[in-house]
């Protein structure tokens, strides 16, 4: 009777906006991308991720990727976004960044890694995994692990990736700055590419999108729907998800209109 009641009231969310100066080494650097994600699936424990660029006096331009978090998180500490800004590990950069994305990898034991992408002005997708025992982020390889970016036709402006609800399989989308829109299904596990789809346009693909109308949402974190009764419902429903669920993609073109394939 109370989650009825919960769902059935109105709730509303009012956003709190505040102002947070993060540490910088290069004073009038500039933001070139961003991201963040919750490390976490229990507590606040947030990762941020910016890309920047500082033009020297020669004309010449350094790059760098800063990754803030706060360190030695208690696990009943609340959120000190003022922590977070103030600890910066900073990583040189060899080329111009784009977009930074977070994703993750799924290891065989199933358990999921989070791993920052960022796209690069060398026609490059740069994957860095964190070391935990040195407290870093360092660049691998991404050939075997995310293959979809082995061959891209131009620098990616966007790119965007979903899994099914059962991890097996991931689904990749990004658009190049060509006019290449490409969007390719990948076995999680293996590395197999199972499905490749490509579309050609005369302007840059600036942004795309992977969407599905499906309502099911992820409730792990939510303790009222911690019964054993609801958690057989929700597994009903991710299997329902699993074979039924269709993905869909939206292609934003810079000088034509946006297309959606269904």
């Amino acid at each position: 009777m109370n989650l009825c009641y919960v769902l059935k009231s109105e709730i509303t969310c009012d956003p709190s906006p505040f102002l947070r100066l993060f540490t910088f080494r290069f004073s009038g650097a500039e933001i070139i991308s961003m991201d963040a994600f919750n490390r976490s699936s229990n507590r606040d424990n947030f990762i941020i991720g910016i890309s920047i660029i500082k033009v020297t006096s020669e004309q010449c331009a350094e790059t760098y990727l800063n990754v803030y978090t706060e360190q030695d998180v208690d696990e009943n500490a609340s959120l000190n976004l003022e922590s977070i800004a103030q600890n910066c590990l900073m990583l040189e950069l060899a080329f111009t960044p784009y977009q930074l994305y977070h994703s993750y990898v799924i290891n065989q034991d199933h358990s999921k890694e989070v791993v920052w992408l960022l796209s690069g002005s060398d026609v490059k997708v740069h994957l860095f995994r964190e070391d935990p025992q040195n407290h870093t982020y360092c660049e691998t390889e991404i050939e075997g692990i995310f293959p979809e970016f082995n061959a891209i036709a131009s620098i990616i402006l966007w790119m965007d990736i979903k899994h099914t609800a059962d991890l097996k399989r991931r689904i990749t989308a990004y658009g190049c700055e060509c006019g290449v829109s490409k969007m390719v299904v990948v076995d999680s596990f293996s590395g197999d590419t199972l499905q490749e789809f490509t579309e050609y346009y005369d302007a840059p693909v600036t942004r795309v999108g992977l969407f599905s109308f499906s309502k099911t949402i992820e409730t792990q974190n939510l303790d009222i729907l911690a019964d054993p009764g609801w958690k057989k419902l929700e597994a009903v429903e991710r299997k329902k998800m699993n074979e039924s669920t269709p993905w869909h993609l939206l292609v934003v073109n810079a000088l034509r209109v946006s297309a959606v394939f269904i």
